[in-house]
């Protein structure tokens, strides 16, 4: 057990005692951050940040490959994310609980003989710790103008420290033309809303927000996409994909079962930059489709006053599991100690039109669950679904239509490559089966890392 896990267990658990535990540690975080502290060989504490981020070897590794040839060089990728988390949850009734046995499931089926169902009066508390997220790949440099770029997963799971192989994550060729624009064809990132589009290693919050992973869902489709254009103040990128869901499987996808277009604009001619993401899919109820919706929009700008920044990311959706869905994200951000610490947070609000229950062996949309790391809705008393039958499982139990949090943490950067990142948040769950909400208070904790 790690001492901040033993020391919030101490004594009775409950919310309260972790409401002081956790304000007492980021209070005295907070104090010490603000004020220019010296170390006894007079170095400031943001000294003392760029010194451990050197000390850790945040520099980048050394090329592979270096030449004059068709070969240009080729790089060593990848990124380590180490997590930690601790929920306590709440349901203000007692709840119908379904259990997936996977030891249970013998034909593969996720069929309802594989359920086991119970009575849970849904108060829970819960630490795990693990790899949120180990990737390693090569970036190769060919003739002037051409880049390549395939990563893997290696977290099994993410509850654990155990490395080994589990998919594919980016496997794509980039070719650039004299003038800027980038033809990019292959397994690609979805690119919609603000913190979908950008990469886990610079979040500035332990996870994205309930919302933008709703529509984001870490996708990566096979695609051709056409990036780098340009029309006076607006620029932005044209994308066609296949929709069918590779994940876990495989590398590319075929264009046979269904395609989605997507476009990411940016108006740069107002005072402040405005992003439109649009993503319209082809949905299908007879094959697993990697978005999980038909339509989803995206906008998003930043208000800059001072030193403080504040994102503001409105999104709405369509799809025929879910309906209708939206959303609001408010995100401000300060540097406590200039380009070392951070202040963060963030407002959710998000609201679905999501059917009461679903099977086990439903393909379709998951509504909206508390807990994205480790997809399971708090309170129900289960174990986290393994990434091979992530939707499924989480189709399990029944979804949530109406949903809020508020999120308070700190982000500590260290040195160009890594980080370390502390949140605090509140999340609310009100579910359209009946009067039971859900409500938890979580901390977590994660170490990144990247070259």
């Amino acid at each position: 057990m790690t001492p901040l896990a033993f020391f919030l267990k101490t004594g009775q658990p409950n919310k309260n005692n972790m409401k002081k535990a956790l304000s007492l540690l980021v209070g005295v975080g907070f104090a010490f951050l603000a004020q220019p502290a010296k170390a006894a060989d007079g170095m400031s504490s943001a000294g003392m940040m760029e010194m451990m981020g050197t000390t850790i070897g945040m520099t980048d590794f050394p090329m592979l490959y270096e030449g004059t040839g068709i070969v240009k060089n080729v790089k060593l990728t990848g990124r380590l994310h180490a997590q930690y988390n601790y929920v306590e949850s709440e349901v203000d009734d007692s709840i119908r609980v379904l259990k997936f046995d996977k030891a249970q499931d013998s034909n593969d089926d996720l069929g309802d003989d594989d359920l086991t169902e119970s009575t849970s009066n849904g108060d829970s508390e819960e630490s795990t710790e693990g790899l949120r997220r180990l990737r390693v790949g090569v970036k190769a440099h060919l003739f002037d103008n051409v880049k390549v770029k395939a990563t893997a997963n290696f977290n099994s799971s993410k509850d654990d420290f155990k490395a080994e192989y589990k998919s594919f994550d980016e496997a794509h060729l980039t070719y650039t033309t004299g003038n800027g624009i980038d033809l990019s064809i292959g397994r690609v990132k979805s690119l919609i809303s603000p913190e979908g589009r950008t990469s886990s290693n610079n979040l500035m919050t332990v996870e994205r927000s309930q919302i933008s992973n709703l529509v984001y869902n870490s996708a990566r489709p096979t695609a051709v996409r056409i990036g780098g254009l340009s029309f006076g103040d607006l620029e932005g990128s044209f994308t066609i994909a296949s929709n069918e869901d590779k994940q876990d499987s495989g590398v590319w996808s075929s264009y046979g079962e269904g395609v989605a277009f997507s476009t990411n604009l940016t108006y740069n001619g107002l005072a402040m930059p405005i992003n439109l993401d649009v993503l319209i899919n082809e949905e299908e109820d007879d094959y697993a489709d990697i978005f999980g919706y038909e339509y989803a929009a995206s906008l998003d700008f930043t208000i800059k006053t001072g030193k403080l920044n504040t994102l503001f990311n409105f999104i709405y959706g369509e799809g025929d599991a879910i309906d209708e869905f939206y959303g609001l994200v408010i995100l401000p951000s300060f540097w406590l100690v200039e380009d070392k610490v951070k202040a963060v947070f963030r407002f959710t609000y998000a609201d679905a039109d999501a059917d009461v229950f679903r099977t086990a062996g439903s393909e379709s949309g998951l509504g909206l669950t508390l807990g994205e790391a480790y997809e399971y809705e708090l309170g129900t008393d289960r174990e986290p679904a393994n990434d091979e039958t992530r939707r499924s499982v989480a189709s399990v139990n029944e979804a949530g239509d109406e949903y809020y949090s508020i999120y308070a943490g700190l982000c500590f950067k260290l040195g160009n490559k890594g980080s370390i990142v502390t949140g605090i948040e509140y999340e609310d769950l009100t579910k359209s089966s009946d009067e039971n909400d859900e409500d938890a208070l979580s901390f977590r904790a994660v170490y990144r890392y990247s070259f």
